[in-house]
C-alpha cells in the first residue's frame, strides 16, 4: 500500500493516478444512472455511466472535471467506494483514475456498513471488469 499512496496521507486532496483496471470495487451491483453527480455549476455533468465513459474516451477536457475516486484501505487491499466512476474509465479504455485516499471513519455510515456487508458475505471483493464481477 505505501508503495501505491508514497507519502500521500488519507484524507490528501492530491489525487494520485490508480489503473482503473486493478482497482477492487466495494459493491457488487450498481445504477446504471447518476442522480446528483453535479459540478460546481449546479448542472448534472452525466446522465449515465456510459456517458462518463465516452467522456473518459473522447473528450479529455471534459473528462478532467470528474471528481477523484475516493479509496479505502480495508484488511490490507485498496478499494474503491465510488463504482461507477471506476467503471466508466474502464468502459472508457483509461489506463489512469485519479483517486484520492480516505480513511474508513471519514466515510458515511451507510457507506461503511455497505463495505463491510459486501466483505462479510462476499468473502472478498467485486472486480467489475467490463460488465462483469470476479470474485477476488
Amino acid at each position: 500500500i505505501a508503495k501505491i499512496f508514497g507519502a500521500s496521507p488519507p484524507g490528501s486532496t492530491q489525487p494520485i493516478m490508480l489503473d482503473p483496471q486493478r482497482l477492487r470495487t466495494a459493491q457488487p451491483q450498481f445504477s446504471e444512472n447518476f442522480s446528483s453527480v453535479k459540478p460546481k455549476s449546479g448542472e448534472r455533468a452525466f446522465e449515465t455511466v456510459d456517458e462518463m465513459a465516452n467522456a473518459v474516451r473522447n473528450n479529455p477536457d471534459k473528462a478532467s472535471k470528474i471528481e477523484a475516486v475516493r479509496v479505502v484501505e480495508w484488511e490490507g487491499r485498496i478499494y474503491s467506494i465510488d463504482t461507477r466512476r471506476v467503471v466508466a474509465y474502464r468502459r472508457g479504455e483509461s489506463d489512469k483514475i485519479p483517486a484520492v485516499r480516505v480513511e474508513l471513519e471519514a466515510l458515511s455510515s451507510g457507506e461503511r456498513k455497505r463495505l463491510r456487508q459486501s466483505m462479510h458475505n462476499n468473502n472478498g471483493s467485486y472486480t467489475i471488469s467490463n460488465d462483469r464481477y470476479i470474485m477476488e
